[in-house]
C-alpha cells in the first residue's frame, strides 16, 4: 500500500517495485536473523518490511514513523505481509520526550511526503517524540535513521543505547548545516564511518524498468561501525570512501564527488 502522490517512495514502488535498493544492499550486510532493529523514519516500511523479513520471527524490528497518515499505511503493510515481528510505533525520535505541534502535510498533492520536517509552521498536528533509550530494549544490532536533519538529536536520545549494545548504524547525514556535528558526536562514541551514497535508480529493478524517472537524485548517508567491532569491517565494501571532516563533507554533500557499493 503506497500514497500514489509519493514523488520519491510511492513513485518508486509503484514504478520500479522497489525503493532505493542500493541502499538496502548495503544495510542488510549487517542484520541477521534473531537481530533486534530500529528503523527510524520508516515511512510507510519500504526497508522496515525486508528487515522484518530479514531478522525472522526470532528478530524484531521497531519502525518509527510519527505521521499518522503514513504509520495507518506502515500498519496496513506490516498486517497484510503477516510480520508480527514488525513493530510499528507512531512517534518520532529525539532527544528528550516532547509533544511537536507543526502543520498537516497535503497527502492529495504531489509531494515528498518523506521529507516531513518538525520545523514546518502549525499547530494542527500533534507529533509524540520519545527517546530511544526510553524502551529500555534488551538488545539492538542496527540501526537506520533518516528523519530529515534530527538525526543528531534521537541520536543523542539514544545514547545509552548505543554504549550499552554498540549497533552498527546507518545515518543519513544530507544537512550542510548539521553534518559536521553529527559527524563529530558519532566519532567521540568511537564509530569508524564511511561514506555511502545511494542513486534512486537501480538499473537492475524489480520490474525490470530501464527508463529514469530520477535522474540525478541520490541519498546521502554513513555506515557506521564501532571501532572494537572489527568482526564488522570485512561488512564494509572496499569502494567507500571513509569520512574525513572538513572539505571532504561539502564536497561529498554538494556532488561533487560520490561513494558507492554497488
Amino acid at each position: 500500500m503506497v500514497n500514489r502522490h509519493d514523488v520519491f517512495v510511492g513513485k518508486s514502488l509503484i514504478h520500479y517495485g522497489e525503493y532505493i535498493e542500493h541502499e538496502w544492499q548495503l544495510m542488510q550486510r549487517f542484520i541477521s536473523q534473531g537481530d533486534c532493529v530500529v528503523d527510524a523514519g520508516a515511512n510507510i516500511g519500504g526497508f522496515s518490511l525486508p528487515m522484518a523479513r530479514k531478522v525472522g520471527s526470532g528478530g524484531k524490528v521497531h519502525a518509527f514513523e510519527p505521521q499518522p497518515i503514513l504509520f495507518d499505511c506502515l500498519m496496513k503493510n506490516t498486517q497484510m505481509n503477516g510480520l508480527s515481528q514488525l513493530i510499528p510505533h507512531i512517534e518520532g525520535l529525539g532527544e528528550t520526550a516532547a509533544v511537536i505541534e507543526t502543520a498537516v502535510p497535503d497527502y492529495d498533492l504531489q509531494n515528498n511526503l518523506g521529507a516531513f520536517s518538525f520545523d514546518t509552521t502549525g499547530d494542527d498536528l500533534k507529533i509524540n517524540v520519545i527517546t530511544l533509550d526510553s524502551l529500555n530494549l534488551p538488545k539492538i544490532s542496527f540501526i537506520k535513521m533518516d528523519i530529515e536533519g534530527m538525526e543528531l538529536s534521537a541520536l543523542k536520545g539514544a545514547a545509552k543505547t548505543i554504549a550499552a549494545h554498540r549497533p552498527a548504524m546507518y545515518v543519513e547525514n544530507d544537512k550542510p548545516d548539521g553534518a559536521s556535528a553529527l559527524i563529530k558526536w558519532l566519532e567521540q562514541q568511537r564509530y569508524r564511518l564511511w561514506w555511502h551514497t545511494a542513486r534512486l535508480f537501480n538499473p537492475d529493478n524489480y520490474n525490470k524498468v530501464s527508463e529514469n524517472i530520477f535522474r540525478g537524485f541520490r541519498t546521502v548517508n554513513m555506515i557506521c561501525v564501532p571501532m572494537e567491532r572489527i568482526d564488522l569491517l570485512p561488512l564494509v565494501p572496499s569502494v567507500l570512501k571513509p569520512v574525513v571532516d572538513g572539505e571532504d563533507t561539502k564536497l561529498m554533500l554538494d556532488g561533487t564527488i560520490d561513494s558507492y557499493c554497488f
